[in-house]
């Protein structure tokens, strides 16, 4: 006897099982469709749904595999025919909705006249193409309720079938009124000249109350046509529809259809209508000429306007604008010296679209001198919005006219349109005699110059006379400085003529401005000026380095308000920018600023210092800030703002440590939260300058952290800045920079640092990635000194 060889034997055997178990699985899932088609049958709303679902997802694959689809077809054909309930039927048709053939239009076909069932199986019919479906749908159209006939109907009228047109035909007379209308509707989706002219015959022989639906099924047919090339058969109707004796909007509608059937050729036609004894048609021409194509088209209406009134003269300008054809040009400047100020406001709105350089003068001395204001403000809109190459030079050329008004205009212009290519004319005109054109002239400057303009900007301001045009000049320097790059020093253009002899007019202005930018190289010229013997430039000093916005200045601000024999109004604003500032030195601790705030309270001698440094004192999360609001409670001037402080320190004491962000601070403490699920992120993506701060608890030693989004794949910081500071309040100092590169980012000192806050700044750029933190840690040891607050 020959034998297999063994691994032979057992390759057969696991084949063998392998088909025995999937013949199990396919047994498996045939028990649980029959079940789930047996539980569809007699399904009732309050049943659970998961039968069906089941069933519904078995569908939808049979319907992508043409080798199941007919099978499955049959399976809910036979469902449908043994379906109990109404819920089971309305299942099944829905299926068929997806699956059906001509083999399931007849147990579709029983369900058309049954009152429960008939709109869902005629919807899954409605979808079957071929002539079997059709007959169904007419079939039933002769045995159904009125209710029952409109939606046959519709299904008829959708699918275009000219075989019903007589059925459809008999019923637009009908007394059940809604059920005529979608008879007349559907014949005009149909296809057919029986069905035209049946709509035809209908609008001659309906009363007036019934008609509107047979235009409105006349119009649809029309459309049709033209749609599908029957241009002439198209027009008999729109023409039929445009007879003087129609009704206003039917004109309207025809109108519009006979513009667009015979497009350069409906001219004379729409011309007309602009003269037509109902006022709906005579409006409606108007919007009409937008869709007549042609260069004539344009001149006929340019012909057009000295012969209509004012209000359509408005209108045909506002057509030529939309229409673009800068042929129309020379009349729509004539119209801007119209006697009518609505004719010249729509001409001056026109100049938008069709205007060239050439309008240039007019809109600048319109805008400039045009008593009413929508006509001054057409202008404008107008000079701000034209594209034509050299507008930016026509209008800078304006710059040099003899009319201050005009000059103003221009500026205020090249500003709007940000015109850098006319910035050395703008500069030039900064030193225009009239006050009102160089301020204006500084103004445009302030939105398009750059750090690169600084020196030439810096000169205008030194020689600037006029208070309000030195004013603007600062406000330039200030906003062209905002520009340096990183690591440039903006100041330092400011700096280099408060080395030379100035007034003391200039020198404030010079300082006031060194103050906006807020660069560390000014302060030591604001420390000397702040002493200077000149009223003017020790004024401008103090109130720069008051508003400075970090805490370098703190100290001598102390000593100005210290100071008994420094001016009361030079002594109030040193305090009040030392309290702000209380918190911002870097190396304050929490003790620290508490000690300099009660030393501020101490010194102040209004109410007004006493309660700003109460509202900053209620941002202070310790037990003395608490005491010391408490105290001044005592005086009555003052108990409504400590209560107030005293209420915040509270609820910061019974809170957590505070988390804050500047992207979704209020999903903040869900870094924090210990619950991986759950993340804090930026809601926008990585392109630098977010942050995350954490404050602690208490003072500790921090030796590093750990930014956890794993959860959030590649949302990592792709870079980062650490600060920590040792007050609650502060940001503090930078400690180290780095990149991250993976989910988890681990970030180690290199020797602990001491602090109560951490601030994380991300620094780098992931188009199409937030950043987001699931959960952060910090490592950390309470200080030994440190007492809890």
């Amino acid at each position: 006897m020959i034998r297999a060889p063994r691994a032979l034997v057992l390759s057969i055997a696991l084949i063998a099982v392998c088909q025995t178990e999937s013949g199990r699985a396919a047994d498996a899932v045939e028990e649980r469709l029959a079940a789930a088609i047996q539980t569809a049958q007699n399904w009732q709303d309050t049943d659970s749904a998961e039968a069906l679902d089941f069933l519904a997802s078995e569908v939808v694959k049979a319907a992508a595999a043409p080798a199941a689809r007919a099978d499955m077809e049959q399976r809910m054909i036979a469902g449908l025919a043994g379906a109990k309930t109404r819920g089971g039927r309305s299942f099944f048709c829905r299926q068929l909705v997806m699956l059906g053939t001509e083999a399931a239009v007849p147990a579709l076909a029983r369900l058309l006249t049954d009152a429960e069932s008939s709109h869902v199986a005629r919807y899954a019919l409605a979808r079957i193409p071929g002539p079997r479906a059709d007959a169904a749908l007419r079939e039933a159209l002769g045995q159904a309720d009125d209710g029952l006939k409109i939606g046959l109907v519709n299904s008829l009228g959708d699918r275009g079938c000219r075989a019903a047109v007589d059925q459809i035909a008999a019923l637009v007379g009908h007394a059940h009124e809604e059920l005529a209308n979608a008879a007349l509707a559907a014949l005009g989706r149909i296809d057919s000249e029986a069905a035209v002219a049946a709509i035809a015959k209908a609008r001659r022989s309906l009363p007036a109350k019934r008609r509107l639906a047979a235009t409105d099924a006349y119009l649809e047919a029309a459309a049709r046509m033209l749609k599908q090339g029957q241009r002439e058969a198209a027009l008999t109707i729109y023409r039929q529809l445009y007879a003087p004796d129609e009704p206003a909007l039917c004109r309207v509608a025809a109108l519009n259809g006979l513009v667009a059937a015979e497009k350069d050729q409906a001219m004379p036609l729409v011309l007309a209508a602009l003269a037509d004894q109902q006022a709906e048609v005579r409006r409606a021409a108007v919007p009409a000429l937008r869709n007549v194509p042609g260069e004539r088209t344009t001149q006929a209406v340019v012909a057009e306007l000295p012969r209509q009134d004012e209000a359509t003269q408005a209108r045909l300008l506002g057509v030529l604008a939309d229409r673009g054809d800068a042929t129309a040009l020379p009349a729509v400047v004539q119209a801007a010296d119209a006697n009518a100020p609505t004719v010249r406001v729509a001409a001056l709105e026109a100049l938008a679209a069709l205007g060239d350089p050439s309008v240039v003068p007019l809109l600048t001395q319109r805008a400039a001198e045009a008593q009413p204001p929508d006509e001054q403000q057409a202008a404008r809109n107008s000079l701000n919005s034209l594209r034509a190459d050299g507008t930016n030079a026509a209008i800078a050329k304006q710059l040099s006219t003899d009319k201050p008004g005009v000059r103003a205009e221009a500026a205020k212009a090249l500003a709007a349109r940000g015109a850098a290519d006319q910035l050395a004319a703008l500069l030039k005109a900064a030193e225009d005699s009239e006050p009102a054109v160089a301020a204006e002239a500084f103004q445009a400057i302030r939105a398009i110059a750059t750090a690169q303009h600084l020196p030439a900007l810096v000169t205008l301001l030194v020689t600037a006379q006029h208070g309000v045009v030195r004013s603007e000049a600062e406000n330039a320097v200030v906003a062209a400085a905002a520009t340096a790059a990183a690591g440039d020093n903006p100041a330092a253009p400011i700096l280099a003529p408060l080395s030379a002899p100035a007034s003391p007019q200039v020198r404030a202005s010079l300082l006031r401005v060194l103050g906006r930018i807020a660069h560390a190289s000014a302060l030591p010229v604001l420390y000397t000026s702040a002493q200077d013997t000149q009223a003017d430039v020790k004024d401008a000093a103090i109130r720069a380095l008051a508003e400075w916005p970090t805490g370098e200045p703190a100290r001598l601000l102390w000593e100005i308000a210290s100071d008994a024999s420094a001016a009361q109004v030079h002594r109030v604003l040193a305090l009040r920018g030392y309290v702000v500032m209380i918190p911002k030195q870097a190396d304050a601790t929490d003790d620290q600023i508490l000690d300099n705030y009660a030393a501020a309270l101490q010194m102040a001698s209004r109410r007004e210092e006493k309660q700003l440094v109460l509202s900053k004192l209620s941002l202070v999360r310790h037990r003395r800030a608490l005491d010391m609001a408490r105290q001044q409670a005592v005086d009555p001037a003052l108990r409504k703002s400590a209560e107030a402080a005293s209420q915040k320190i509270e609820k910061l004491l019974a809170a957590p440590a505070r988390v804050t962000a500047s992207h979704n601070p209020e999903k903040a403490n869900n870094a924090i939260d210990k619950d991986p699920q759950t993340r804090w992120d930026t809601g926008a993506i990585q392109q630098g300058g977010e942050w995350f701060r954490l404050e602690l608890d208490e003072e500790c030693w921090i030796k590093g952290l750990v930014l956890d989004s794993q959860g959030s794949g590649g949302d990592y910081p792709r870079g980062y800045e650490i600060y920590v500071s040792p007050s609650s309040l502060g940001d503090g100092q930078l400690v180290l920079k780095g990149k991250g590169t993976q989910a988890v980012t681990r970030i180690e000192f290199s020797q602990p640092v001491r602090g109560r806050a951490v601030k994380i700044i991300q620094t780098g750029r992931a188009p199409g990635l937030y950043w987001s933190i699931h959960e952060l840690a910090i490592e950390s040891q309470p200080c030994a000194d440190a007492g809890r607050n």
